[in-house]
C-alpha cells in the first residue's frame, strides 16, 4: 500500500509540475498521457492490482475527459480567435 501511495503521490506532483509549467493549455495532454501511461501499467499488472491503479485509471481519465469538455465548451462560447496568440 505504501508503494501505491507513493507512486500515485509522485505522478500528482510530476503533473503538477508540468501544468503550472505550461499553463491551461497542456492540461489536456498531460492527462491523457497519464491517463494511457496508468492504464498501460494497469493493464499489466490487472491479475493482481495491490496497488489499486484501477482508481487512479479511473480519476485520470475522469479529469482528462472533463477537461476535454472545458475546452469544447470554451471554443464554443469564446471562439478560436479569442484564444489564439497571433
Amino acid at each position: 500500500m505504501k508503494h501505491a501511495i507513493f507512486f500515485t503521490v509522485t505522478l500528482n506532483l510530476y503533473l503538477v509540475i508540468l501544468i503550472k509549467t505550461y499553463r491551461e493549455n497542456m492540461w489536456l495532454i498531460i492527462l491523457a498521457f497519464a491517463a494511457a501511461i496508468t492504464t498501460a501499467i494497469w493493464y499489466s499488472k490487472a491479475e493482481n492490482d495491490k496497488y489499486m491503479l484501477k482508481f487512479l485509471c479511473l480519476i485520470l481519465w475522469g479529469a482528462t475527459i472533463m477537461v476535454f469538455i472545458d475546452h469544447i465548451m470554451k471554443f464554443l462560447i469564446e471562439g478560436y480567435a479569442l484564444n489564439h496568440k497571433y
